[in-house]
């Protein structure tokens, strides 16, 4: 097994065999807590020279020229990149998408770590339709979700793919795993909207949030605190049921409405 090294552009692995764990951080290139996590943990396997006792470890730092930027992305959204469709796209994000997707391929478990545009409590967005829903919850809650804070009691679902088409990153993952096949028990795809894209305030809590998943698969030795261990909450679970895109002509609530996600808006 070999030490922490760089094996393409702003992606970096450590050890070998299962679980294999991808984290990812900046697929926007604003979403500041994200990347800060990714490089906390970069550092750290660089300098330590640790190598996990079992399984592997993928980090990346997913549009490095638009986190140089401080840009959600240069020429298009990179979460809107990974599809299996064959692209003919030369733009930036279809280039790096094409350089992260082998990487994202067979994975036990993708946490994708991303922000919202506007003030938002934390939520985490998981993939994948009807069939096995709870399954994948739960996995999801075991291994990452019930390490977060405790603002965080949002689950959204989007189970036809309608936000992005199947696209995006942990949808990529979990139809090029062994999930899908049924051989995998301890897997989980994660996507985790940690709050607004400019606050890096949760940029600890996540990371030992992280730290707790990656000691629950046996790719850290050190004991998580006991107050980072799992705690139980009471989740509200959302699906996206419609949308709608915006033209030219952009968009606006009226009436006060829409100022934070997964707001009530009144019929009428």
């Amino acid at each position: 097994m070999a030490c922490l090294r760089e094996i393409a552009p702003s992606i970096w692995r450590v050890g070998s065999g299962r679980p294999r764990v991808a984290i990812l951080g900046g697929v926007h290139g604003n979403g500041l807590t994200g990347i800060e996590v990714v490089k906390r943990l970069v550092d750290r396997y660089a300098k330590s020279g640790d190598i996990p006792s079992q399984g592997e470890l993928t980090l990346a730092i997913g549009n490095p020229q638009a986190v140089q930027r401080n840009l959600r992305f240069i020429d298009r959204d990179l979460n809107r990149c990974f599809s299996d469709s064959p692209c003919d796209a030369v733009d930036l994000e279809s280039s790096r998408a094409a350089v992260l997707a082998p990487h994202l391929r067979g994975l036990d478990v993708l946490v994708d770590l991303h922000a919202t545009n506007k003030p938002s409590a934390p939520f985490a967005r998981l993939p994948g339709g009807l069939p096995g829903r709870s399954e994948r919850f739960f996995a999801a809650e075991r291994l990452f979700l019930s390490a977060l804070p405790d603002t965080c009691r949002t689950v959204l679902w989007d189970p036809r793919e309608l936000i992005g088409g199947g696209s995006m990153t942990d949808e990529y993952a979990l139809r090029h795993s062994l999930a899908v096949q049924g051989q995998s028990a301890r897997s989980a795809y994660i996507c985790y909207e940690s709050g607004l894209a400019s606050d890096p305030s949760s940029v600890g809590a996540v990371s030992m949030s992280v730290d707790s998943l990656l000691a629950h698969l046996g790719l850290r030795a050190e004991e998580i605190p006991n107050n980072v261990r799992a705690k139980t909450r009471d989740w509200e679970h959302f699906e996206i049921t419609d949308v709608f895109r915006l033209d030219e002509n952009g968009f606006e609530w009226k009436n006060g409405h829409g100022s934070l996600n997964f707001g009530l808006v009144p019929p009428g």
